[in-house]
């Protein structure tokens, strides 16, 4: 081979590999903003490890309760192999149904009923990614999710208003006196977002007050809203208003100045 031939070939295999860097640091940028992108194929290549790594001890673990099952599924082998191959017998007495044939077909079964099985679950999971962190990458989405936290922290605060005769001191002893939907409340409570990998939680502004006040009082406040620079203040009639920051004490001025003229 000549040296120009070498040198073409190098020069390719060089801005080739150059393409590739390229390609890779465009999908590492893609990928740092929406990271579902790399769990996705992880999870479908690496998937049925980790679900085994999981499922599989739990399996050894109560080997005694497979046993019933895997009896039943053994004898209804058994007694398929007999009647089909009786019934091969009898209408096709040239072929001979061998227990390879009634062993493949049972795969093929058990297979099908896994397939079926797998497939329900993507499409939940489907559904479930669709609800949750891709369409969260919508820069309106923690917008949007926090205006229905709100609105379902309102409910609750005036339901334990509407009890107690007071709002709560904090969210810890609503979620004491929630009982059972304790845990609702803390995933309401603590706002996620797409740009924090720490939740933050709202604030009430009125803790353990009893007088409602007026209509638009403001009763909790959200944290800083991701890709706004805003949070989403609720008052008392679940009106709400976004506002920056730095506005935050002027509202709450304007609310006192409102209930100290009535």
């Amino acid at each position: 081979m000549s040296g120009d031939g070498i040198a073409v070939k190098l020069g390719k295999g060089v801005l080739f590999a150059l393409a590739l860097l390229f390609l890779a640091f465009l999908f590492l940028q893609i990928a740092s903003r929406d990271i579902w992108i790399i769990l996705l194929p992880f999870h479908l290549i690496c998937g049925w490890f980790i679900h085994g790594s999981k499922a599989l001890p739990h399996l050894f673990g109560k080997w005694q309760e497979a046993v019933l099952p895997l009896g039943c599924l053994l004898m209804a082998a058994v007694i398929a192999h007999r009647f089909v191959r009786r019934w091969v017998d009898e209408k096709f007495p040239a072929r001979t149904w061998r227990i390879r044939h009634t062993a493949g077909a049972l795969s093929l079964l058990l297979l099908g009923s896994a397939a079926a099985i797998a497939a329900s679950g993507v499409v939940h999971q489907t559904f479930w990614l669709a609800g949750g962190k891709v369409i969260e990458s919508n820069r309106r989405a923690d917008l949007v999710m926090a205006y229905n936290n709100g609105r379902q922290l309102m409910y609750v605060l005036m339901d334990y208003h509407e009890e107690k005769g007071r709002y709560p001191r904090s969210f810890d002893e609503l979620m004491t006196e929630a009982g059972e939907d304790s845990e609702t409340i803390r995933k309401l409570w603590w706002l996620n977002s797409r740009d924090r990998k720490v939740p933050e939680p709202w604030v009430i502004l009125r803790p353990g007050e009893a007088e409602i006040g007026s209509e638009n009082v403001p009763v909790i406040i959200s944290p800083v809203i991701s890709g706004y620079g805003e949070m989403v203040v609720f008052c008392r009639d679940f009106s709400f208003v976004r506002i920056r920051a730095d506005e935050l004490a002027d509202v709450t001025k304007q609310a006192e100045e409102r209930e100290e003229g009535r």
